[in-house]
């Protein structure tokens, strides 16, 4: 049958071109690997 939508309780956070740009830089220039970057 029909199984209810679960809703996440916050909202996902939207981030701009530009910001996700400089996160991959700055990933990039730390010598880490990108299974070790962590989400804060």
């Amino acid at each position: 049958m029909y199984k209810p939508v679960i809703q996440s309780k916050q909202p996902r956070k939207k981030f701009d071109k530009a910001f996700k740009c400089q996160a991959v830089e700055l990933w990039l220039n730390s010598d880490k690997a990108a299974t070790k970057v962590q989400q804060r």
